[in-house]
């Protein structure tokens, strides 16, 4: 068996991985139970970060909303494909914002989240194909932006719809900005993810850290045709009082 896998954990926290001898059967099937297979694909998006979007038709999210958040969390609506919702922000630089968009359970909807620069040029975005796991929904679309420059400025959290919409289902858009994060963000989605190597004594990354309530962080590593082991094991720990939990999923694009 060859092919990415992606780990997403969080919190203060250790990861391991290691190969370890075992029978190629339950090799597969411990490698095959995750919760979702993702399917990752940037080519989904019509956009690339330097691209400028057309915001003319756009509809912003929550005006009244403050415009510097630590933590928050909007709602909203897509008509039809190509609709675009905006939620403009004011950051300081050298901050971390992170936002995870959950969108309708619904497999003809897919929305994409971008964060946007004062003249609407994507810096950084998620665009994942919408993919209904048996719990119900489609893996969130995550960004991370650390904000560069010396001052303050105008930055906006777009969700666009690359298909379908819906006037009775809603969006939710959960926002975060913090002043610490790792060394290791941006991770907050499989594009951005870290890479393991997985050499046969195993490796391990110290120090990951979650800075936020909705930071996920992804790693990856590649488990090659011609392996000389036949399991995986993975071992993530933490010295903090909340839970430390990590999800396994293949990457199938």
């Amino acid at each position: 068996m060859k092919g990415k896998l992606l780990i997403m954990c969080g919190v203060l926290c250790s990861v391991i991985v290691s190969p370890l001898r075992a029978k190629a059967e339950e090799a597969y099937s411990d490698l095959e139970a995750a919760d979702v297979r993702v399917i990752y694909d940037e080519s989904a998006s019509a956009y690339k970060i330097g691209d400028k979007l057309d915001l003319s038709g756009a509809v912003e999210m929550n005006a009244s909303m403050a415009r510097s958040v630590q933590y928050t969390d909007v709602y909203g609506y897509l008509e039809q494909t190509g609709s675009i919702s905006l939620l403009p922000l004011t950051l300081n630089p050298g901050v971390y914002l992170q936002a995870q968009l959950e969108q309708p359970a619904d497999e003809n909807i897919d929305y994409n989240l971008y964060v946007l620069n004062e003249e609407g040029i994507i810096q950084t975005f998620s665009a994942m194909q919408t993919h209904i796991n048996s719990t119900g929904g489609t893996l969130p679309e995550a960004v991370g932006y650390i904000t560069p420059g010396t001052e303050a400025a105008t930055y906006y959290l777009a969700v666009m719809s690359a298909n379908g919409g819906s006037t009775t289902q809603p969006f939710a858009l959960d926002i975060s900005v913090s002043n610490e994060y790792d060394q290791y963000e941006p991770s907050e989605n499989p594009s951005r993810a870290g890479n393991f190597s997985l050499p046969n004594g195993g490796t391990r990354l110290e120090g990951a850290t979650l800075s936020s309530p909705i930071d996920n962080d992804w790693y990856s590593f590649v488990v090659p045709e011609d392996r000389k082991y036949d399991d995986v094991w993975i071992n993530v720990n933490t010295g903090s009082k909340n839970i430390c939990r990590y999800e396994v999923y293949r990457n199938i694009a």
